[in-house]
């Protein structure tokens, strides 16, 4: 399914928590680069809450490739303002993309564990691109295996929190339109013939 078969109000609730992710981006900057400069264990950590909002969206929407688009605009929002530059777009949108694959291909399983999957795979492949930053005389194994653990078990985390926050809407009365992917069974009428 593409994007532009999507109903247009689910674009837009998107676009929305994609603007309060970029927000939150803006916001969490000063303590990012802080926790940059102090460790990058820390940093793994404060880092993963940037991805919160593709996760709110993926978990809220229930739409495939939700997080990828919350994530690319919520970087395109959040650039300017970000030490990373327009390089914020692919450090978001990469590891949404693979969380979105990655659900998309669980989800037949279970809707909960594609999601929980989804952040694994977010976290190994944020886990990578970290390294195309991390100075190579500071990387040793004992780093390596601490950021995977700590990459992968705070996107877990934040995945979480995501779950609590789409809860949250709901209980609130704020409604993600019904996904355009469930498909309705028609029940043939009482007096229907099989044919």
């Amino acid at each position: 399914m593409t994007m532009s078969r999507y109903p247009t109000r689910s674009l837009l609730q998107c676009a929305a928590i994609a603007a309060a992710g970029g927000v939150l981006i803006i916001l969490l900057g000063p303590v990012g680069t802080w926790a940059a400069v102090l460790s990058a264990p820390l940093y793994a950590v404060v880092g993963s809450l940037n991805l919160l909002s593709p996760m709110v969206a993926l978990r809220w929407t229930r739409l495939p490739w939700a997080a990828t688009l919350t994530a690319f605009l919520g970087g395109l929002l959040a650039m300017s303002f970000s030490v990373l530059g327009i390089l914020l777009i692919p450090a978001l949108v990469l590891p949404a993309v693979a969380m979105d694959a990655v659900a998309l291909l669980v989800r037949p399983r279970g809707r909960r564990a594609g999601l929980y999957a989804g952040a694994v795979a977010g976290g190994l492949v944020i886990f990578a691109i970290s390294f195309v930053v991390i100075p190579a005389e500071l990387v040793t194994p004992v780093l390596v295996v601490i950021l995977l653990v700590l990459r992968i078990a705070a996107y877990v985390g934040v995945m979480r929190l995501a779950g609590s926050v789409a809860a949250g809407l709901e209980r609130a009365g704020v409604k993600p339109t019904p996904s355009p992917i469930v498909t309705r069974v028609e029940r043939p009428s009482a007096g229907g013939s099989a044919g």
